[in-house]
């Protein structure tokens, strides 16, 4: 398992996307603070150090979904394309492939979202610890997602227009249900990780999108088992 996820990482780390995720998010999050700094008055805001979260916060609800759905899209499924995975089957469990790309994934996003915290503090001249664990537990939700979609369908070309659709439904449906009174909405909206962002009780929503990736994984695992290499 240990490989398989150092590997992955390596690979994704080796690749211009981590630089261009982390370049997106520190400047739409700068960005965004700057605008919210400018039109503060009419926005009802006090100017400060909370515009710096309220930009990455708005950056990751609406740029996360697709950059970790479309990015990582294929991290299963290409490697069953090419028949690599009966390669490494042999090496290790299958399990082990499903969790060890899992960990490579969260691992990735781990870093791109400190290095993003660690720019952003150069402006902000504090470390948002909190805001930062919130929206990295957010992300994992979609990775979970990512993994589970990656196993289920073998076609890298429709699990990334998949993912691409999937990420623009889910921010609408997320945030709306999220918001909603309705009852039907409130239900799905457990299902969702935006529910637990827009939760008063902070310590939910960082076990909650956690629980339900890990859920996504463990579906993953079981389908994976069964399926024909």
């Amino acid at each position: 398992m240990l490989s398989v996820t150092l590997h992955e990482l390596k690979k994704q780390m080796k690749s211009i996307k981590s630089i261009i995720v982390v370049f997106i998010i520190f400047a739409v999050t700068v960005g965004v603070a700057a605008g919210v700094k400018r039109y503060a008055a009419f926005i009802d805001m006090q100017p400060g150090n909370d515009v710096y979260t309220t930009g990455l916060m708005l950056t990751i609800l609406f740029a996360g979904p697709l950059f970790t759905l479309s990015l990582s899209h294929n991290i299963i499924n290409e490697e069953m394309k090419t028949r690599t995975i009966r390669f490494i089957a042999t090496k290790t469990s299958r399990t082990n492939i499903i969790i060890g790309k899992y960990l490579s994934i969260v691992i990735f996003w781990f870093i791109c979202l400190l290095v993003s915290l660690l720019l952003i503090m150069i402006f902000a001249h504090q470390f948002y610890f909190v805001r930062g664990f919130s929206l990295f537990s957010f992300v994992t939700y979609f990775i979970g997602l990512t993994i589970l979609l990656s196993t289920l369908i073998k076609n890298p070309l429709v699990t990334n227009l998949l993912g691409i659709f999937l990420s623009i439904m889910f921010t609408v449906v997320g945030i709306w249900s999220a918001v909603s009174h309705n009852i039907l909405l409130k239900i799905i909206s457990f299902i969702t990780p935006y529910h637990y962002l827009f939760y008063e009780n902070t310590s939910l929503f960082a076990v909650g999108p956690i629980l339900i990736s890990i859920i996504f994984v463990i579906i993953s695992i079981l389908v994976m088992r069964k399926r024909d290499l």
